[in-house]
């Protein structure tokens, strides 16, 4: 899904959700993919609310605390899959 990966989704999701993975990534590719989601969190979370806003015609306010990412990270079990798929259909850049 996202160029240059070689690990499922669902193992860099576990990593970031700090889950137990069966993943064989070092424990320096697991930190790698902490650090880089951390960076493009608030980035991500933006582009989402900019999506959302494009199709649904709902307005945001961006200093507005509830995060619509930690929403879709609740309710969707393959949250990390789905937000890739989103953002990269829509021309932004892969969160991780």
């Amino acid at each position: 899904m996202v160029p240059f990966k070689r690990h499922e989704s669902f193992s860099v999701q576990a990593a970031l959700d700090n889950e137990p993975t069966s993943c064989c990534a070092e424990e320096s590719t697991l930190l790698r993919w902490k650090r880089a989601w951390k960076a493009k969190k608030q980035q991500t979370e933006l582009a989402l609310k900019s999506l959302l806003a494009k199709e649904k015609c709902h307005t945001w306010n961006l200093l507005d605390e509830t995060s619509l990412l930690t929403n879709i990270r609740t309710k969707i079990k393959h949250w990390l899959s789905f937000v890739t798929k989103l953002l990269v259909a829509a021309g932004f850049e892969a969160p991780t």
